[in-house]
């Protein structure tokens, strides 16, 4: 049965690590190839949580509006960090060859923080239950 708990403790810390790999790749090719402009934040709308979508938690998010060769494109920005309000200008970076595609620069790495920090929760919790099952103090 521990083997069965480390296996799974192994698993999910190695998918983890994976999306935190791709996805900081993803962010990296991004700030590559895309363009930057700034942005200003017109509103924050609040949002139904993706993440809970059976509870009814929100989140608070802007509504931020860019122009890209006298075309003006708005986005729905990822975060809304503390202290945002409407009015305010934030740093937009947009693929140049299709303009309308667009994200905040701000928080863009963390998604691969995040995952990469639970993923690193994973890996202790392994490690402390292999040290603990070595040194006899758990049985299954």
């Amino acid at each position: 049965m521990v083997h069965l708990i480390m296996l799974a403790l192994g698993i999910v810390s190695a998918i983890l690590y994976t999306v935190s790999i791709c996805s900081y790749i993803g962010d990296r090719k991004k700030r590559r190839a895309y363009s930057r402009c700034t942005g200003t934040i017109l509103r924050i709308i609040k949002q139904r949580s993706k993440l809970h979508p059976g509870e009814n938690r929100s989140v608070l998010l802007p509504v931020i509006s860019y122009t890209v060769g006298g075309k003006s494109y708005e986005i729905l920005g990822g975060t809304c960090k503390k202290g945002m309000e409407a009015g305010q200008q934030t740093a937009i970076l947009y693929d140049p060859e299709e303009p309308s595609k667009g994200v905040m620069d701000q928080g863009m790495y963390m998604v691969s923080i995040i995952t990469a920090v639970v993923g690193l929760a994973f890996t202790v919790a392994l490690i402390v239950v292999a040290v603990l099952t070595h040194m006899g103090l758990i049985r299954f």
